[in-house]
């Protein structure tokens, strides 16, 4: 039972190995939520192009009307009625009340009526430029959210891969300390067997074996639910397996608070709301349009011109000059709102670098002493080993070195993965790559 136990692995059948930076390149092309991130900046994107769109207005119309027969209409009498015009020629206008006699063609059985007018809005062109200016940077926020976005989920990309190898490396720890475990249990056996320990410690040493045997197996299940949530972030449809770290991770590099993402994403703001504070003051203006038109018509009598093309210049004025200026007066305290939100991201940015940076630092310094801790750690637990064969200590002294040895390996990959992170999120402050690899 305890051979098939020490046989456990993390292994997951089928699973192709991933670095840990493969995993950061996955989360670009393949991540579910970035993918959708970008969705929405090119929705932002079309939103700004729409603006455009109200530069020019072209407006056209067209009809074609079949109505079977043509329609005549009478001045004098109808087509049933003959027309006297003697009194008419008596005073010489027999010809004039002959041609009103005659029907007149209204419309043909068919017509067509088509027109097609073009209008430039002069004076709107200043508030149209700024709305598409102030587009262009919600735009721009929307792409610099997506970064955002992505180096938020190449941080819990590496939290995971680093929390998945710690699994895998407290898997070997705890084989490893059963192996031992398994040795004493037989020194216990001969001891108890020659009447020189009591049969408590035997059943000590058995507890602890089980005890292991659990861990390891709640380690396992672990480390599988850790590999799912890789699988579901890197979009990936096989088996997700990590490997030792063996790129070598670069130091951070220095920066500013104006490098962070947070930073300009206010700079954009600010500048947004400028350039609506500047639109709003624009709409004030009366449209003034430049208008151009030509329309072309048949089989509409001989009273309605078959063509004809005019220019000219439209006013339009909304005399709600008081809601105007209200609104004008709120985009210029969005501008103020913008301005003092970009100081305090200033300000609360440089204190979260130097944080950061002072995270990476202390993990670095805790690393060290994790390490020493290992050292004194091995060097007690051989000792207690060499006790405990010469009857000096007991059971429970030497499973107390066995699990402070292991306790103080697990310490070390805790240590390690805090320092991985902090180093990320200090990249990831200053807009730099989250993580430099030496290759």
């Amino acid at each position: 039972m305890i051979s098939l136990l020490l046989g456990l692995n993390l292994h997951v059948a089928e699973a192709t190995p991933l670095s840990l930076q493969d995993s950061l390149s996955l989360v670009a092309t393949q991540n579910p939520e970035v993918q959708i991130a970008r969705l929405q900046a090119d929705q932002s994107n079309l939103e700004r192009l729409k603006v455009l769109t109200s530069v020019v207005s072209v407006q056209a119309s067209g009809s074609w009307l079949d109505f079977g027969e043509p329609l005549d209409s009478y001045i004098l009498g109808d087509e049933n009625t003959e027309v006297d015009c003697s009194s008419f020629e008596a005073f010489g206008f027999g010809d004039l009340c002959a041609s009103f006699s005659e029907p007149l063609r209204v419309r043909d059985d068919r017509i067509f009526d088509g027109s097609i007018q073009v209008a430039l809005p002069v004076s709107a062109l200043y508030s149209i430029v700024q709305g598409h200016t102030a587009n262009q940077h919600l735009q721009n926020i929307k792409e610099l959210e997506t970064e955002q976005t992505k180096q938020r989920i190449e941080l819990s990309v590496i939290d995971i891969y680093l929390q998945a190898l710690e699994l895998q490396a407290q898997a070997k720890i705890l084989n490893d300390t059963i192996h031992r475990l398994e040795k004493h249990q037989q020194s216990v056996r001969a001891f108890v067997a020659q009447g020189l320990a009591h049969p408590v410690q035997e059943l000590e040493l058995a507890h602890a074996i089980k005890q292991t045997t659990v861990g390891i197996r709640q380690v396992n299940q672990g480390y599988q639910l850790l590999c799912q949530q890789m699988e579901l972030l890197l979009g990936l449809s096989e088996s997700f397996e990590p490997i030792e770290i063996q790129d070598t991770i670069l130091p951070p590099t220095e920066g500013s608070p104006n490098d962070s993402l947070s930073y300009k994403i206010a700079q954009q703001q600010y500048q947004a709301a400028q350039a609506g504070s500047q639109a709003a003051l624009g709409n004030m203006i009366p449209t003034i349009a430049l208008m151009a038109a030509t329309t072309s018509t048949q089989g509409q009598g001989p009273f309605t011109p078959t063509s004809q093309q005019y220019i000219g210049l439209s006013v339009q004025g909304d005399l709600a000059w008081g809601q105007k200026w209200m609104t004008y007066k709120q985009r210029q305290l969005d501008v103020t709102i913008a301005k003092q939100g970009l100081d305090l991201q200033q300000r609360a940015l440089s204190l979260q670098q130097k944080q950061s940076k002072q995270a990476w630092e202390q993990a670095q310094e805790q690393i060290e002493l994790a390490q020493e801790k290992i050292q004194i750690e091995q060097i007690k637990r051989d000792q207690a080993q060499v006790q405990f064969d010469n009857h000096q200590i007991t059971t429970t002294d030497l499973l107390e070195a066995e699990a402070a040895f292991s306790e103080a390996q697990v310490t070390l990959l805790k240590v390690k993965h805090q320092h991985i992170v902090a180093q990320a999120k200090y990249q990831q402050s200053l807009n730099a790559d989250t993580l430099y690899f030496a290759n």
